[in-house]
């Protein structure tokens, strides 16, 4: 039906995406889902920069954000597995990764910084 609609032929569409009109209807778009996974693996990492941002100070609960980096990198880095695009598993178990690396150093700074 959306190839009536945007008016290209079935021969055309198996020229340009490398799979038949009956396969993608039967796997349901779920290319445009592994994006999806994708795209939330990087959003962590831009999340978890405007926290960075937004909760900063001398009398912020350090432990809450410690917590909140912690959480978000590993469902990023949950996200960019489950995607199984190599470009988004690269990128966000880096990214994701330099994240969780910051909340560890935080931690360890909370734990000099007591006496």
């Amino acid at each position: 039906m959306k190839i009536q609609q945007t008016g290209t032929t079935a021969s055309q569409w198996y020229a340009t995406t490398g799979t038949d009109c009956l396969t993608m209807v039967q796997k349901g778009g779920t290319t445009l889902k592994k994006n999806k996974l994708g795209i939330l693996s990087l959003l962590t990492v831009a999340i978890s920069i405007i926290f960075f941002f937004i909760v900063r100070g001398p009398n912020v609960n350090i432990i809450l954000v410690v917590s909140v980096f912690t959480g978000l990198s590993v469902l990023g880095m949950i996200f960019a597995i489950i995607s199984k695009k190599l470009w988004f598993i690269i990128t966000g178990i880096l990214l994701n990764g330099a994240v969780l690396g910051s909340a560890y150093f935080l931690l360890l700074a909370v734990g000099i910084s007591e006496p």
